[in-house]
């Protein structure tokens, strides 16, 4: 009886010691729009269709980025499939994508940077700068 009490017992601890199963956004059916790639090295995520995605971002992944954008229409409703490009001070492209939902994030390297986006034909165009610490937004209502 004391043997099997003690395999109860290990049996116990050792799923309790084990670390819960952490799912990735892309295994987690729920986030199935949210975009985590990289471009000529430079880190992003896009996404945030719907509350439970954005906050999801917000409490899990967001601290990872440097940069958010938020895109929108001019009457304050979130848009998706915008094409954005941000370009360093020197006119190179550091990142170029069509964000999946209303928010992208990206993780740059300190300095400025012109960041672009486009949808349905117009356009608007934003400068920032990136600091060594904290997150820096840009809001876009172009649409």
């Amino acid at each position: 009886m004391r043997s099997k009490t003690l395999v109860i017992l290990f049996g116990l601890f050792t799923t309790l010691a084990t670390p819960p199963l952490v799912l990735r956004a892309q295994d987690d059916p729920r986030m199935s729009y949210l975009d985590m790639d990289t471009y000529e090295g430079v880190p992003y995520l896009s996404g945030g269709i719907g509350l439970e995605e954005r906050a999801y971002i917000t409490n899990t992944l967001a601290a990872d980025y440097n940069l958010k954008l938020e895109l929108a229409a001019s009457n304050g409703d979130y848009v998706s499939d915008v094409d954005v490009q941000i370009r360093d001070a020197g006119g190179r492209t550091v990142l170029h994508t069509t964000a999946q939902g209303p928010w992208l994030f990206a993780r740059l390297s300190p300095g400025r940077y012109t960041v672009e986006a486009m949808a349905e034909g117009r356009g608007s165009t934003k400068s920032v700068a990136i600091g060594t610490a904290g997150t820096s937004r840009l809001v876009f209502r172009a649409w």
